[in-house]
């Protein structure tokens, strides 16, 4: 009888040991002296270095023209009737192709 006691004495103590590290187990990876950063990441979303990605069309117009690269009207003519074709064309293949454009429900 005394070896199924010492038995059931050393589960015991094992069931005790591993819940004693699996509490431990979330201060020991963070271990000591290594808290959380103080500082933000360099990017969350689209804000890299606390700047927005992607800048605004103002933004962009004025850049262009502080160094001097801005379309002219002539570009900006043929900027905007090459978007009004694509638009076209792409609404007409929206129109024309049933697995572009699902059945609208009544």
């Amino acid at each position: 009888m005394g070896g199924g006691t010492n038995e059931c004495g050393r589960w015991i103590f094992g069931v005790l040991g591993a819940l004693a590290l699996f509490a431990a187990g979330p201060a020991m990876a963070v271990g000591p002296g290594s808290a959380a950063p103080e500082t933000p990441p360099a990017r969350i979303g689209n804000i890299w270095n606390a700047i927005p990605h992607q800048p605004a069309q103002g933004d962009v117009s004025s850049a262009e023209q502080g160094v001097g690269i801005a379309p002219n009207s002539s570009q900006n003519q043929r900027i905007d009737r090459e978007l009004d074709e694509l638009n076209r064309e792409l609404l007409q293949r929206e129109h024309s192709d049933p697995a572009i454009a699902p059945a609208l429900k009544p």
